[in-house]
C-alpha cells in the first residue's frame, strides 16, 4: 500500500520516491478495474448477441462500437471520482488543480487503452475463467514492463516487444511528469533539484518525450479497438459457420 495515502506527500527527495509509488498505484488499480469490468459485461452479452448476429438482427462491427463506446464513458466516470479522493489526501501534486486534471487526463488515456486489450482478448478467447485469466497474466506482465520495476535498457532483445506494447511503459512517465513539473526536490543536506530532473536519473523519464507518449497511447488505443472489432467479427463468423 503506498504510503502516500497515509499522510500527505511533501517535495522532500524521500517522499519523491513515494510520490513515483503512489503514481504507479494509482494508473495500475484504476485499469485493473476497467479491465475486469468491461470483460464481465462483455462475457455476459456474448452469448445473446452472437444469437443476434446469427439470425441477422445486428452486425458485430455495430455492436463492438456500441460496446466500446458504452464502456469509455462508463469508465470516465469511476476514475474520476478515484483520482479526486486519492489525488488531495495523498496532496501528489501539491495545490496544483491543473496537475490533477492534467494526471487524470494520462489515467483516462490509459483506460482507454487497456479497453481496447480488454476487448481484443474477449474476442479471441470465448470462455469467460480463460479469458480473465488471461487478462491476469496480460495486466502482470505489461505492468512489469512499465519501467518502474524493471530496468528497461537491461532487457534482452526478446523482451522489447513487449515494452513497445505496454500502455504503462508510457502512461507512467507521463503521470509522473506532470506532477513533478515545476517543482524542486530538496534532499537532507539541503541541496535540490528539479522534479523533471529527479525523474529523468533515478526512472529514466524523460519529460522532453511527453507528447511522443501520448500519442503513442492514441495508437495503442486505437490499434487495439480495430483489432478487436476484426477480431469479434471473426469469431462470430467461424462460430456461425461451425454449428
Amino acid at each position: 500500500r503506498p504510503v502516500g495515502c497515509m499522510y500527505s506527500l511533501t517535495w522532500q527527495s524521500s517522499d519523491a520516491w513515494n510520490k513515483v509509488s503512489s503514481s504507479f498505484y494509482i494508473i495500475l488499480s484504476e485499469s485493473m478495474a476497467c479491465l475486469f469490468g468491461a470483460s464481465m459485461a462483455f462475457n455476459k452479452e456474448r452469448a445473446v448477441i452472437q444469437r443476434e448476429y446469427e439470425s441477422g438482427v445486428t452486425r458485430m462491427p455495430l455492436y463492438f462500437i456500441g460496446r466500446i463506446t458504452a464502456d469509455s464513458l462508463l469508465w470516465m466516470f469511476f476514475p474520476f471520482i478515484y483520482h479526486l479522493i486519492v489525488y488531495w489526501i495523498s496532496d501528489l501534486g501539491g495545490d496544483s488543480v491543473s496537475k490533477y486534471f492534467a494526471s487524470l487526463a494520462i489515467t483516462l488515456l490509459l483506460i482507454q487503452v487497456v479497453l481496447s486489450y480488454t476487448y481484443v482478448v474477449v474476442a479471441l478467447i470465448k470462455h469467460p475463467v480463460a479469458s480473465t485469466v488471461v487478462l491476469q497474466i496480460m495486466q502482470m506482465i505489461l505492468t512489469l514492463f512499465s519501467g518502474f520495476m524493471v530496468k528497461l535498457d537491461e532487457l534482452g532483445k526478446f523482451w522489447i516487444w513487449i515494452v513497445y506494447l505496454s500502455p504503462f511503459k508510457y502512461a507512467l512517465p507521463c503521470f509522473t511528469v506532470t506532477i513533478f513539473w515545476n517543482t524542486e526536490i530538496s534532499s537532507p543536506s539541503g541541496s535540490t533539484v528539479s522534479g523533471v530532473d529527479f525523474l529523468n536519473d533515478t526512472f529514466g523519464f524523460q519529460h522532453d518525450k511527453f507528447w511522443l507518449y501520448v500519442g503513442l497511447l492514441f495508437v495503442l488505443g486505437i490499434s487495439g479497438r480495430l483489432l478487436g472489432m476484426v477480431a469479434l467479427s471473426w469469431k462470430a463468423s467461424r462460430t456461425k459457420e461451425n454449428q
